[in-house]
């Protein structure tokens, strides 16, 4: 039975969203990731629709768009949800089915979102999804909760439970929303949470760029969507929520912004910031500080970046903010405008009460600016598109200062506005026109005129020239004048220059023969070459290409030529330095010298037969020892025979010792018994010996008389001895009879103790007093001792001064110790130093024209400090004028002047007349007269270059005018087939004619004698010809209304013209037999999907090759003979492909993937080992490594190790070393494809307990042929194994099982006597009938001596 759609508000705290995350292999075909899914992809990504939006890779739409997009969409966020078959949680279980309103409400709302994101927003329902999607949200309402990983009800059946997990698994899930949109706007692209705001999952599934199908699942108030699917191909990038321009309906202040950089990113490189635009209020973003909340993470989709601003009051229509990330792959910035969808689709703002408020006027465009508030929300809006319609306000000319009244019209919020408003002028500024330019001569000058005043103003101009004119023929200056941007120009006639050569370059002709040449090109551009005599560039001969004369001898090195590098064949002998050959020895002779010890020498001469001779170590040569005189050792003993030795002949000491057959073996004897110390008070004790011969043979017997006496020796006080006399001690026997020994305990009487010592104020400043104490005990004894540190200060007080201050230091003072000990102290009499004293002044002889001379004395008494003072006998001198120097002032009119310092550097000047400098008139700026002819040239006038005003008028050669041709008369020649032609008289008056053809003066032809062709088709009505009156042969072809086309033909078979596609129909066409053109055409279906018989299998060494069935979209499967197929990656574990291709009527490529899971693996062993617990397992056939899971005393298995060689088939687990610890293990393979990663089944749990080894205590050779092995208890063993051997190796080792953790003592006995043994110790647990064992100690070793 259904239940009813809960109306309930959003409350935050009891929502709860969770996140898909990684599905591994607990249901069939679950897989990680979005390609494992078998998924479509097109070959190519349509990006016509992506615009370059700033910074993102996604696609911009307007806010208009965007509202009329939503509008048309019709989903509300506030849609009910309505069934068309009511749900049952309690049994018989219904999943029930959503009615089409709803599932197309939820789709066309997932769909706005993405449209406004910028992506793809064509996602399509998919039935098999929306089954899944219910069933899973039923699970989570039977349960109550919400998990991707559902518990069986005990009475679902398996089938509706597979669907409903599957439902869960593959999906955003969701519960406490009213309605299946508001749970998708504000709840999975919400993501505000605590659980979810580090890497916003959800909202990264809704935006998914590879999505082209999903479903949804909607029971009470439990919500599904599904999320792995990717069939849609897709390259965006930078996918940003909220979008660029974004809906103030569908963000709320909560929620955290998120950019899908889609590239692997580092978070601690990252940093954002967020700026508004309206008060410039700025957030920062990353790692180390964040004005928010910030996290960077590689999650669902690479690089997503999620920062929220922490003192965000909320987001209002018209915000704009500027968002700048840097850090990241590929930098960005990018804008985001919230805006209002309006009255359908949220607030709507009004203005009924608000004013008009004009902010700015051009009175000169008759336009405005204003701006009106919101009735309701008091949100501003800006008009910048006011007209004035009417200026009410008369005689508002230049300088108008007050109010003016005007009619207008403006746009604002869409809406048009139209009144009467005020406005105040400050003053009216003056409305200059175009600027004139007027040219004198080459100046010129700039006015503008006032079309409201009639005002004008002018300026100068600045007046720039360049000529045409080259060294070889003559030009014209353009002289250009400027003028607040803009320019006017004039031009002048100028006579060729002249060539001019200055920048001469080397033509890198010279040999060591003669100089060489150097070019120049004309400075003026012109392109004219000179040529002359490199002087001095002639080359020295150049050596480099050294050859041996290979005459070098081991005496001397040789020497070697050159020819000279530029070919004029001289050369060059030097010699070569360092060919001296070395010496060379190959005929050694032997020097018969060679020794039992040591090899002989060989000699040889040098091969070059300079008389050199090398002597080297024979190798190989060394004599064998030589052993013949053996001599008896007697050493025969019971274990050998005995020895004899010999020495070598030679005389080298070397020995050889073998046996002697004349000294056999013998007996046993036994003579050099030791005690074996165990004698006790009670009874004889026993002595054994070696064998003599030292075999290790051993012979005990009874040590009579060897029974000891009483042994004390572990006495104890008894705690009486005092300060007068000594106490006494107890011991009791140490063999154990009991018997005790009481004695004195000689030297325990204590010693008197002073603790309390009183001072006997007796110190003086020249020693330390003394202090007493009586004994602690109360004996009455006293101590008297030196009371240190008791010794008192001098005192001194009455300092005497010591008269010896002078004029650098202070002197000083000295005073006795008030005590009478005749102790003296001096120090300082600060104050006391004397002034300096200065009578014998020198005069300076320094006066000079800015002051008098001055006078020197130093102190008086000797310390070197000098005085320097005015001299009254040294006036002040007048000033002195000798160095004068022109000032460079002189004119074409007047002598200059001429300045001179003062010689005595005081700064003081003196300037006179420069005589004689008056300079001659200089003429450089000649301008034209503009007074040449076309039959004389002009002349030129300039004015002296120094401004006097003289002038000077030269002929202006060159100047002479071409003839200038404009009153053309047409000479009425044309025809149909060319120009006619035109001639001018010189304007100048000279006579000259000129004759031109007179431009498009051609006549048309003409055509009126239509003759028909008879050439209609089915394609064309016929035509008809005419030739040209004029008789040219010129022809004409039209239309001709008499010969209509005729009907097309058809071939009445089909032919390919568009084949269809997974992205569109097919077309089949009809063509004409005549023309080929189409006739007709039929629709071939687009092809719809690719389904694979499975999706996932596991690697076994074959090719995998799951059938593939097509669809169109008509439903039809496709014949086998429209495609082939082909398979990549299918013999090795991890994502396989398989590629349709087609062929036929249809074209394109469609590839989808399916998953081969790595083959599971077994483990070997699980032991402990020093180092920890140590796993082997065989090694995988196919993978790239293993992935290790422990559990630890039965708790849950979690990931402890990646290994990322598949050779590798063993690790120590370091972490497993807590003794009596369970430890169990699985171990995946696992394959890794492009950052994918595939698992195995995971292998069997194998189980072990970590068992430590023992901690050793000692080894001893305890009593007679036996050893005391002793170790420390093992934290959860059972029981101890100890091995023993004589060999280092163990080899042949007994062992030892000990039951009982606390038995961490054992006695070893009938051991070899003089045998050295070596001893491990291990423990072990016992668990479930196995036995669990620890590594071994380390050996340790003992000699059996007893």
């Amino acid at each position: 039975m259904r239940k009813g759609v809960q109306k309930m508000r959003k409350i935050k705290s009891f929502m709860a969203v969770l996140l898909s995350l990684v599905m591994m292999g607990t249901m069939p075909g679950a897989v990680s990731s979005i390609t494992a899914y078998g998924a479509q992809t097109s070959e190519s990504e349509d990006t016509a629709t992506l615009a370059a939006a700033s910074g993102l890779g996604v696609a911009s739409h307007t806010q208009e768009e965007i509202i009329n997009h939503i509008k048309d969409s019709g989903a509300l966020i506030t849609d009910d949800t309505v069934y068309k078959t009511d749900y049952s949680a309690e049994q018989p279980y219904s999943a029930g089915v959503l009615d089409e309103s709803t599932l197309n409400s939820g789709i066309a709302m997932l769909n706005n979102i993405r449209y406004i994101a910028g992506l793809n927003y064509d996602v399509a329902l998919d039935d098999g999804f929306n089954e899944e999607c219910q069933a899973g949200a039923l699970i989570n309402k039977i349960n109550g909760s919400i998990s991707h990983y559902p518990q069986q009800p005990s009475d679902m059946s398996d089938e509706m439970y597979q669907l409903a997990y599957k439902g869960c698994n593959e999906s955003n899930i969701a519960w406490g929303y009213s309605t299946l949109n508001k749970c998708i706007v504000f709840g999975w692209m919400s993501d505000d949470d605590d659980g979810n705001i580090s890497r916003v999952g959800h909202r990264a599934w809704c935006l998914n760029p590879t999505m082209g199908k999903t479903g949804f699942g909607v029971v009470d108030n439990y919500y599904n969507m599904h999320s792995f699917d990717g069939s849609h191909t897709s390259s965006v990038k930078n996918i940003s929520w909220p979008a660029q321009n974004m809906p103030v309906e569908y963000f709320e202040k909560n929620m955290p912004w998120s950019i899908f950089t889609g590239s692997s990113e580092t978070a601690s490189d990252v940093k954002v910031t967020l700026t508004r635009q309206s008060d410039g209020k700025v957030w920062n973003f990353s790692q180390d500080s964040a004005d928010g909340y910030f996290n960077c993470i590689n999650y669902i989709q690479n690089g997503t970046i999620v920062f929220r601003p922490g003192d965000i009051t909320g987001y209002n229509d018209g915000d704009v903010f500027t968002v700048s990330v840097t850090g990241v792959k590929t930098p960005l910035s990018y804008t985001v405008s919230f805006f209002s969808l309006g009255s359908e689709l949220g607030h709507v703002h009004s203005f009924g009460k608000s004013n008009f408020v004009v902010t700015s006027v051009d009175i000169d465009a008759m336009t405005l600016e204003g701006t009106m508030a919101c009735d309701s929300c008091g949100q501003k809006f800006y008009s910048t598109e006011g007209t004035i319609t009417n200026l009410l306000t008369s005689n508002v000319t230049c300088g108008f200062k007050g109010y003016i009244q005007f009619d207008f019209t403006a746009k604002l919020y869409g809406l048009n506005w139209q009144g009467t408003n005020f406005y105040y002028i400050k003053g009216l500024p003056h409305k200059y026109g175009e600027v004139e330019f007027t040219w004198d001569g080459t100046d010129c000058t700039a006015g503008a005129k006032c079309s409201r005043c009639d005002d004008v103003v002018s300026e100068k101009c600045t007046v720039t020239s360049r000529t045409t004119a080259t060294c070889t023929s003559d030009g014209v200056t353009i002289y250009t004048a400027e003028y607040d941007g803009k320019t006017d120009t004039k031009t002048a006639d100028t006579p060729a220059t002249g060539h001019s050569f200055t920048d001469y370059e080397s033509n890198g002709n010279a040999t060591c023969q003669a100089d060489g040449t150097k070019t120049a090109k004309c400075d003026y551009g012109c392109g004219a070459t000179d040529t002359i005599a490199d002087e001095g560039s002639k080359l020295t001969h150049k050596f480099t290409k050294y050859v041996s004369n290979n005459d070098a001898t081991c005496q001397a090195d040789g020497t070697k030529t050159a020819k000279c590098d530029y070919g004029c064949g001289a050369t060059d002998t030097i010699a070569d330095e360092g060919s001296k050959l070395t010496h060379k020895f190959t005929k050694y002779i032997p020097n018969n010298d060679a020794t039992c010890q040591a090899d002989g020498t060989k000699t040889a001469e040098c091969d070059y037969g300079c008389g050199e001779e090398d002597t080297i170590t024979d190798e190989g040569s060394k004599l064998d020892h030589k052993f013949t005189k053996y001599v008896p050792n007697n050493d025969a003993t019971c274990m050998n025979v005995g020895t004899k030795t010999a020495e070598c002949d030679y005389g080298c000491g070397t020995t050889d010792t073998i046996e002697n057959a004349d000294d056999p073996q013998k007996e046993h004897s036994f003579t050099k018994y030791i005690s074996d110390n165990n004698a006790t008070c009670q009874a004889d004790g026993t002595k054994t010996a070696e064998c003599d011969y030292g075999c290790g043979t051993t012979d005990t017997i009874a040590d009579k008389g060897s029974k000891l006496d009483h042994k004390f020796t572990k006495y104890v006080s008894n705690n009486d001895a005092t300060c007068r006399a000594d106490g006494t001690k107890t011991a009791k026997c140490d063999y154990g009879c009991g018997e005790e020994d009481t004695v004195t305990d000689e030297g325990s009487k204590v010693s008197h103790k002073f603790t309390k010592y009183v001072s006997n104020d007796d110190a003086t400043c020249m020693t330390d007093g003394t202090k007493t104490a009586k004994c602690d005990y109360g004996c009455g004894e006293e101590d008297t001792i030196a009371d240190e540190g008791s010794k008192l200060d001098h005192k001194f007080t009455k300092y005497v001064s010591n008269d010896d201050a002078t004029c650098m230091t202070d002197g000083t003072k000295t005073a006795k110790c008030d005590y009478g000990c005749g102790e003296e102290d001096t120090i300082t009499d600060e104050g006391s130093k004397l002034d300096h004293k200065f009578t014998k002044y020198v005069p300076n002889n320094d006066a000079t024209c800015m002051n008098v001379g001055t006078k020197t004395a130093e102190c008086d008494y000797g310390c070197g400090t000098t005085d320097t003072i005015e001299n009254a006998d040294d006036p002040q001198k007048e000033h002195s004028f000798t160095k004068y120097i022109s000032d460079n002032n002189a004119t074409c009119q007047a002598d200059g002047t001429k300045t001179a310092k003062c010689d005595y550097d005081c700064g003081e000047e003196d300037t006179i007349t420069d005589e004689g400098s008056k300079l001659d008139h200089k003429f450089t700026k000649y301008v034209s007269n503009n007074d040449a002819t076309c039959t004389a040239d002009g002349t030129k006038t300039a004015e002296c270059d120094y401004g006097c005003g003289t002038i000077d008028t030269i002929a202006d050669e060159g100047s002479k005018v071409s003839h200038k041709f404009t009153n053309y008369v047409s000479n009425n020649d044309a025809t149909c087939t060319a120009d006619g032609t035109k001639t001018a008289k010189c304007d100048y008056g000279c006579s000259e004619e000129d004759t031109i053809t007179d431009e498009g003066s051609k006549l048309d032809h003409k055509f009126t004698k239509y003759v028909s062709n008879n050439d209609a088709t089915c394609t064309a009505d016929g035509t008809k010809t005419a030739e040209c009156d004029y008789g040219c042969g010129a022809t004409d072809t039209v239309n001709n209304a008499d010969d209509p086309r005729r009907e097309h033909t058809s071939s009445d078979k089909w032919v390919v013209s568009t084949k269809a596609t997974d992205k569109a129909d097919g077309i089949l066409v009809d063509k004409c037999t005549e023309c080929g053109q189409i006739i007709d055409s039929k629709r071939v279906p687009q092809i719809e999907k690719v389904k694979l018989a499975y999706t996932s299998c596991t690697y076994d060494g074959t090719a995998k090759k799951p059938e593939v069935t097509i669809y169109d979209v008509d439903g039809n499967t496709l014949n086998k003979t429209d495609y082939t197929v082909s398979y990549k990656n299918n013999t090795v574990s991890g994502a396989a492909g398989v590629t349709v291709t087609f062929k036929g009527n249809y074209a394109g490529r469609i590839t989808a993937t399916f998953v081969i899971y790595p083959k599971a693996v077994s483990i070997k062993t699980a032991q402990s080992t020093a180092k920890g617990v140590k796993l082997t397992w065989n090694r995988a056939a196919n993978g790239t490594g293993y992935i290790v899971y422990r559990s630890v005393n039965g708790s849950s298995f979690k990931k402890y190790k990646t290994i990322n060689s598949l050779s590798t088939i063993s690790m120590v687990d370091s972490g497993a070393k807590k003794s009596g610890t369970k430890y169990a293990y699985k171990i995946y393979v696992y394959k890794s494809v492009n950052g994918k990663v595939y698992n195995s089944a995971a292998s069997a749990v194998k189980l072990t307990y970590y068992m430590a080894a023992p901690a050793w205590k000692s080894l001893k050779n305890s009593s007679a042929r036996a050893i005391t092995v002793k170790y420390g208890n093992t934290s959860g063993a059972t029981g101890y194994q100890i091995q023993y051997a004589t060999a280092k190796t163990f080899k042949g080792a007994k062992t030892l099982n000990i039951a009982g953790a606390k038995n961490v003592s054992k006695t070893v006995k009938r051991l070899a006597k003089n045998k050295r043994y070596y001893v491990r110790v291990r423990s072990y647990r016992k668990s479930s009938k196995v036995t669990y064992y620890s590594a071994w100690s380390t050996a340790k070793n003992v000699v059996i001596k007893k």
